[in-house]
């Protein structure tokens, strides 16, 4: 309806919205029996002149800069009857609260309201159109007692039946993730944007027909995001890292071994990683070879049996023994021979190696020396010289 006029707070509500982003909001519609003052602006209006009774706002929607709200007047709320002669649309501004933001002189087309108990009964539903400028949100405070028109009502069914909606089927058209399409499926949001969202969301996911091809059941995948682990394969994986880390030689940690423990026990025929972090510790524990702190590894030497202990103690001593998995015992240790005893002294020339009756190594650098091979082929025997 022409001559709608935006008052001078409804003008400085939409440039106050617009600064801040914030939406406008349509608290009512109201209808009376007044008239703008002669010679007064409307723009200066704060309220109507004569005010009569709010309105059922039914419905509203916007269309580039201009808003229509639809409000209705019923004889059914009148106790007597009147002519209506202006109207107002009213809004929220978060500052001072309910403004008149538009009004309208209705005196050249007035509206006469029967009352409720007269034979004739007079519905009005009055077209509001309103600039709102660049706000983009609007919200309306409608009431859910007003009536809808045959048409509305046909074109919402259609809507339902029918919706219109971003699809993401044109060219061109770029669907948001998932994750964010999901996120914004949210409570009291238009059924049209949840199904928009809805569209999106299964865009970014597979099918469980595609699922089925993508899966991975052998270790030839090398494209990494692109394919889904099969469960029983990942079981497969898992069990087999679990079995590296049980048995693989670890270059720190194990099991530490405690005071007073027997390496002769069962505990210490596992095959695994064991040390004993303190020489204080080492020198409480049965059975070991070690007077120092200490790591031991045990291994089979069968396969499947004969369990050995391998130490090196915080010097780089070492020491070895096996468990006789048939007899029931332990070997007699063995301590590796430290670089200084596998080498040994060095034979000068002319040794007669019958004096070299010392336990330990010995060693010639330089052939030639003038040994023969019978001078060192052959045990001492202490009663009876060499053999």
């Amino acid at each position: 309806m022409a001559g709608t006029i935006i008052t001078k707070k409804g003008m400085i509500l939409i440039a106050k919205l617009l600064a801040s982003n914030q939406e406008l909001v349509f608290t009512r519609a109201a209808v009376g029996t007044g008239s703008a003052p002669h010679g007064w602006d409307p723009a200066g209006m704060i309220g109507l002149n004569q005010y009569k009774m709010d309105g059922k706002i039914s419905s509203c929607h916007s269309e580039n800069e201009e808003a229509t709200v639809v409000f209705q007047i019923s004889s059914t709320d009148v106790e007597s009857g009147f002519v209506i002669t202006e109207a107002g649309i009213f809004a929220e501004d978060p500052d001072e609260g309910e403004i008149l933001y538009a009004y309208l002189d209705l005196s050249d087309d007035p509206q006469y309201v029967y009352a409720k108990n007269s034979v004739v009964q007079k519905f009005a539903e009055i077209e509001f159109k309103t600039v709102v400028g660049a706000i983009e949100n609007i919200t309306v405070i409608t009431s859910p007692d007003a009536l809808v028109t045959k048409e509305v009502f046909e074109k919402e069914i259609d809507a339902l039946n029918n919706p219109e909606f971003e699809d993401y089927s044109a060219e061109g058209a770029e669907a948001p993730d998932a994750r964010t399409a999901i996120e914004e499926i949210k409570s009291k949001k238009s059924i049209f944007g949840i199904m928009s969202n809805i569209k999106a969301a299964l865009k970014g996911l597979v099918t469980l027909g595609e699922m089925k091809e993508l899966l991975v059941n052998n270790g030839l995948c090398n494209i990494p995001g692109q394919y889904f682990l099969d469960a029983a394969f990942g079981k497969n994986l898992q069990d087999q890292v679990t079995d590296v880390n049980n048995n693989f030689y670890k270059f720190v940690g194990g099991i530490s071994i405690p005071q007073g423990a027997d390496l002769y026990s069962d505990t210490y025929k596992i095959p695994g990683n064991y040390y004993c972090p303190m020489t204080n510790t080492a020198l409480t524990l049965k059975n070991c070879p070690c007077t120092n702190a200490f790591t031991m590894k045990v291994e089979l030497g069968a396969g499947t049996g004969y369990p050995q202990q391998i130490f090196k103690n915080l010097f780089g001593q070492r020491y070895f023994r096996v468990y006789n998995s048939d007899n029931g015992g332990w070997y007699q240790d063995t301590e590796y021979p430290s670089k200084n005893e596998i080498f040994g002294e060095d034979r000068k020339y002319n040794t007669d190696l019958n004096t070299i009756m010392s336990p330990g190594v010995w060693w010639c650098s330089i052939s030639g020396t003038g040994l023969s091979p019978q001078d060192y082929h052959y045990p001492f025997n202490s009663v009876n010289g060499w053999l």
